[in-house]
C-alpha cells in the first residue's frame, strides 16, 4: 500500500516565532553543512537548518526554496537528507519534532514520523533507503497505526455528530408551538367570512 505525505498547511506566524540556537542544533546543523556541502545548495537559494523554538524542546527542521513541480520530489529529497543528519544524531525520541517547509509560495510541515513512514514505505528514486533498527521501526509503525486509529476515531465522531447531532437536539428541546402573526388581511379575510 503507497501512502501519500499528509502535511499540514504552515501559517506564516509559525514561520516568523523567533527560532533559537543550543548546543543540540549547532551541532546538528554542522553535521548538515558537512552533508550537503553547503555552498553547493546556498548557490541554488536553498536555506536548511535545524531550529528550535525553545532550547531543549519544540526542535524543528526549517527548508526554504524555489517552488517544485512535483512535491513528491522535494519531500524525497528532505526525507533522504534528514535521515543522513538522523544517522549522526537521531532526534526521533523528541517529541514533536516537525519538518516545515517553504516552497515559493506554499508553507507545508509534517512531524518526523509522517516523513519516516511516507518515506519507509515508498520506492525511493535516490537509491538506498535508510537502515532502521528493530526499536525504530516498531516505533514508526506503532506511530502510524495510533495515527490512523486516531483518525478513524475522530472521523466517526464527526459522522454521529453530523448523523444524529441534529436528532439528539430535537429530542432533548423543548417542543415550542409556533404561532404565526396574524397581519392585517388576515384579520379582514376573518371579519368577512364571520358575518
Amino acid at each position: 500500500m503507497k501512502t501519500n505525505l499528509l502535511t499540514t498547511p504552515l501559517t506564516i506566524k509559525e514561520i516568523g516565532f523567533p527560532s533559537q540556537q543550543d548546543k543540540r542544533t549547532i551541532m546538528l546543523n554542522n553535521v548538515l553543512n558537512k552533508i550537503l556541502n553547503a555552498g553547493d545548495w546556498t548557490k541554488h537559494g536553498v536555506t536548511c537548518e535545524f531550529r528550535c523554538n525553545y532550547p531543549g524542546r519544540d526542535y524543528y527542521f526549517y527548508i526554504m526554496t524555489n517552488q517544485y513541480n512535483n512535491p513528491d520530489i522535494l519531500w524525497e529529497s528532505i526525507y533522504h537528507l534528514v535521515e543522513n543528519v538522523m544517522s549522526w544524531y537521531d532526534l526521533s525520541d523528541i517529541e514533536n519534532f516537525e519538518i516545515k517547509v517553504e516552497e515559493g509560495g506554499r508553507r507545508n510541515k509534517c512531524t518526523y514520523y509522517d516523513l519516516a513512514y511516507w518515506g519507509w514505505d515508498r520506492q525511493s528514486v535516490f537509491g538506498n533507503k535508510p537502515f532502521y533498527s528493530e526499536e525504530k521501526h516498531k516505533r514508526i509503525i506503532k506511530w502510524f497505526r495510533e495515527k490512523m486509529r486516531n483518525e478513524e476515531k475522530e472521523y466517526n465522531a464527526k459522522m454521529n455528530r453530523a448523523l444524529y447531532g441534529g436528532y439528539g437536539m430535537y429530542k432533548n428541546s423543548d417542543k415550542q408551538i409556533i404561532v404565526k402573526p396574524k397581519t392585517f388581511i388576515s384579520k379582514i379575510k376573518n371579519l368577512f367570512v364571520n358575518l
